[in-house]
């Protein structure tokens, strides 16, 4: 078992004070058979209310409501968790996903289908640019190789 803490801040500085629109947070890890969440905090500047839900995937968000101007909005997230899976290649792979590129079949194809899509098609050049050295000149490679590369980089 290994025990982590987490402390996430941002802080953003205005010129003058702004009103803050609504915030949806998703901060919060999931937890699940490997993962304990035993504290949790979440700190917020400026005076706010705030109210929780599961969304569909079931990730906790947090719904941030201001009710003043602000020239500075903090927010900071601190957790302490216990990983039980100590392993990160404790898992199994389908044989057709060992070399990049690959499709995704029958049913893992439909439910990543909308995750598939680029968020910010703007940025796909430069991503791909980034990408380039871990792959061959055709954009191929293993893909335990190219994940083990990349998450290092």
């Amino acid at each position: 078992m290994l025990r982590i803490s987490i402390e996430h801040s941002n802080r953003y500085r205005y010129t003058r004070p702004v009103e803050l629109t609504k915030h949806r947070l998703m901060l919060r890890p999931s937890e699940n058979h490997g993962l304990n969440i035993l504290e949790s905090s979440l700190e917020v500047s400026p005076l706010h209310q705030i109210s929780w839900e599961h969304d569909v995937f079931d990730n906790s968000v947090a719904h941030l409501n201001f009710t003043e101007k602000t020239d500075e909005l903090i927010i900071t997230s601190r957790y302490e968790l216990e990983q039980f899976n100590l392993n990160p290649f404790d898992f199994v792979m389908e044989i057709y996903t060992n070399d990049l590129p690959f499709a995704y079949r029958g049913d893992d194809a439909i439910d990543l289908q909308p995750f598939m899509q680029p968020q910010f098609p703007e940025a796909e050049a430069a991503v791909g640019e980034w990408l380039r050295p871990f792959l061959d000149a055709e954009g191929r490679g293993k893909t335990l190789d190219f994940l083990l590369a990349t998450n290092s980089a």
